[in-house]
């Protein structure tokens, strides 16, 4: 089979059993009416793939793209642990996964810190950010510390291998840490910061929507996520200033970005999620599609400048 049969498509990859990329492919296959192959997480051990470096074609079945867009989600090992078997080998298909994006014109969602790093970099940009210590003995530095309550988050994926989720967790002085802090493992110890309201943000290639968050507690939305209210909210100035800020420092075309308002007014930055899945919040909010639409008009239109611009023939 020749060279010349490939065609130019984006391609959607997620390594776990989330929906946001199953409807954004739906959209650029259907309405929009651009080429797309979708990569699920049940494909990874059923479905033949070559990926031709000298040519930069990429073969999923029976179909030869070169990849405009590649979005990868979820292309970490933790995440692939659940679709684990034998012969399955998680640090050759992270790596797989990683060369698809590297070969494609545009690759999402672009370069993302490390949660320590993020906290750095935003605060040499002058952005505030919750006093942070990453430490082996949260027992120990909970006994000593002056504020009165601490967040504990983990320094990695908020899942493990065996998909136990890692939330962060609010304590109180006197209170233990969470369990699964305990154990030599390196985490995130934060200084509570009170607010007024969350704030979820998606970052869309320059596009940017946000979501009002009320929850109990940070793990609320996987311990109690009836409990959490979702509003769709007006994206001030500042917030998009913020995020805009952040997100072309780092190179990130898409990240979900958590941040904190205080009673003043001031902008807190917690984290940036490039994995950070949307649907539960269009759902929570009842405004279904918003997020997977901005999505998929993001892809879209890169599709169309990367073809434009020639880079992919």
């Amino acid at each position: 089979m020749g060279q010349d049969d490939a065609v130019s498509a984006v391609v959607l990859v997620d390594a776990s059993a989330c929906r946001e990329l199953d409807a954004v492919g739906c959209l650029l296959a259907g309405a929009l009416g651009v080429p797309t192959v979708r990569i699920s997480a049940a494909q990874l051990s059923t479905t033949a793939m070559t990926m031709e470096l000298a040519t930069g074609v990429l073969t999923v079945g029976e179909r030869r793209v070169r990849p405009t867009v590649a979005w990868v989600r979820h292309a970490g090992t933790p995440a692939l642990w659940a679709y684990a078997g034998d012969g399955f080998d998680l640090r050759s298909w992270s790596c797989f996964l990683d060369q698809i994006a590297a070969v494609a014109v545009v690759a999402l969602p672009g370069r993302e810190p490390g949660h320590v790093d993020q906290l750095v970099a935003a605060k040499r940009l002058g952005v505030p950010v919750p006093r942070t210590t990453v430490t082996t003995e949260p027992a120990a530095y909970a006994l000593g510390r002056t504020a009165a309550v601490i967040a504990v988050k983990a320094v990695g994926p908020h899942f493990a291998e065996d998909a136990v989720p890692y939330p962060a967790e609010i304590v109180g002085r006197g209170d233990e840490p969470p369990a699964w802090s305990g154990g030599r493992t390196p985490v995130i110890v934060q200084q509570y910061v009170p607010h007024a309201r969350e704030l979820r943000v998606y970052y869309l290639d320059g596009a940017v929507c946000c979501f009002d968050v009320r929850k109990r507690g940070p793990s609320a939305i996987w311990s109690d996520p009836g409990g959490v209210a979702v509003a769709r909210t007006r994206t001030s100035r500042q917030v998009a200033r913020l995020v805009h800020r952040l997100a072309t420092s780092w190179g990130m075309r898409y990240g979900a970005f958590d941040l904190l308002e205080t009673d003043g007014g001031d902008l807190v930055f917690l984290e940036v999620n490039g994995d950070g899945d949307w649907i539960w919040f269009e759902g929570r909010a009842g405004w279904p599609g918003g997020v997977t639409f901005l999505a998929a008009a993001m892809v879209s239109d890169l599709h169309t400048r990367a073809l434009r611009e020639g880079t992919a023939a």
